[in-house]
């Protein structure tokens, strides 16, 4: 995949992005980006202005030099492989894949076009890319996550409530990077006498049910692990 472009998004975060290169476009044709994310416009409205500032700063604007096709999921993660599929039909000149889970199901969707990874953990952890210094195939992008810091997260635990060793984990494990960090929590809750509980909550429901159960169990603390962003467990 050729990169040419770099643009900024994401809240800050920086973020390679191939499109055609200014020389090399037609008079006619107007660069299409594809936006897919988990969430809604409101919850990502923060994202959405650094994205239209950082294409701003290259010399596009919206609607004259430059299409987008937004694809919300509305925090229906089931939704995600029917969207993919709609951008891929629409025939974008490059997919923006917000978090780990959308950046799955768009390289299971395409190979050929190119994907950017916005707000992801790591690519190559999850097998999605051979490595970051090198990622070949259509997909490239920043980490925004690394699965070791759950251990880091029970070492300040430690820290802060020494006697603690009940840990509850509140986690999403349709996520990828969330069963990495976790494997990086259960190591180290071995190796330091942690005690661990597992809930695994993929919607608002679940997430509900098990706060309100979560005092029976009398944890010493909380640890929470990574949560697929969704306009679900957000509400």
């Amino acid at each position: 995949m050729r990169r040419r472009k770099f643009i900024k998004l994401f809240g800050g975060a920086l973020i390679a992005w191939p499109v055609a290169a200014r020389a090399q476009q037609s008079t006619t044709k107007i660069p299409r980006i594809g936006w897919l994310v988990t969430v809604s416009p409101s919850s990502h409205r923060l994202s959405l202005v650094a994205f239209h500032d950082g294409v701003t700063v290259l010399g596009y604007v919206e609607g004259q030099n430059i299409s987008i096709e937004y694809r919300w999921a509305e925090g229906n993660l089931d939704r995600l492989p029917e969207l993919a599929n709609d951008l891929v039909q629409q025939k974008v000149d490059v997919i923006l894949a917000g978090g780990t889970l959308v950046v799955e199901v768009v390289k299971r969707t395409t190979s050929t076009i190119p994907i950017v990874a916005a707000g992801a953990g790591d690519l190559a952890e999850v097998r999605l890319v051979a490595s970051l210094a090198r990622p070949g195939g259509n997909l490239t992008g920043f980490v925004a996550s690394a699965p070791e810091i759950a251990a880091k997260r029970l070492e300040i635990m430690r820290e802060l409530k020494p006697q603690a060793r009940r840990t509850a984990v509140l986690a999403n494990l349709s996520s990828s990077i969330a069963k990495l960090e976790l494997g990086f929590a259960t190591q180290f809750a071995s190796a330091n006498g942690f005690d661990i509980t597992l809930h695994d909550a993929h919607e608002v429901d679940e997430l509900k049910r098990v706060l309100t159960n979560l005092p029976q169990s009398n944890p010493d603390v909380l640890v929470v692990l990574m949560i697929p962003s969704s306009s679900r467990i957000e509400s």
